[in-house]
This record gives C-alpha cells, structure tokens and sequence, in this order.
C-alpha cells in the first residue's frame, strides 16, 4: 500500500491492524487476555508538525495518543506499516 504520509497511514492502520491481530491471535493461539500496543509518529502533511498515535488492541486499535504519554513511554516499539 502506498499512503501519502502519515495522516493518510492513520486512516488505514485501524483495519489493519483489526486483520493482523486476528490472524495472530489465532494463528499462535494466543489468550485473551494479551494485549498490543504499536506507536506510529511522522510529520503531518496537512500541518507539517509531529503527528503520532497509539494503536491499542484494548481499543479495537482506534488511534489515541498524547504528547506526555509518547514522551513517557521510552520502551514503546514503533512501527510503519507499509
């Protein structure tokens, strides 16, 4: 897939991710009760500042992120899904 930056990466990534983490879950057997978390940052193309986002399985992954939590979470794993 090709996205035209990250504004554009967040509105495809929820459904992604919705398909990915299924197809884990059942694939490795995983339990109910894990959870993931993946992190996503850019810069904007529509504001040119830093846009970033959370991606909670907890949260069916709806995006959700604030500057104090990117900024707190020192061992977060980012990722680009491409």
């Amino acid at each position: 897939m090709i996205v035209k930056g990250i504004m554009n990466l967040d509105y495809h990534t929820p459904e992604g991710l919705r398909k990915l983490w299924a197809g884990y879950k059942m694939e490795y057997s995983v339990p109910d009760e894990f959870t993931t978390t993946v992190y996503q940052f850019g810069i904007s193309e529509e504001t040119s500042n830093v846009a970033s986002f959370a991606y909670r399985s907890t949260n069916d992954f709806r995006p959700s992120l604030s500057d104090t939590e990117l900024a707190s979470n020192q061992s977060a794993l980012f990722l680009r899904i491409t």
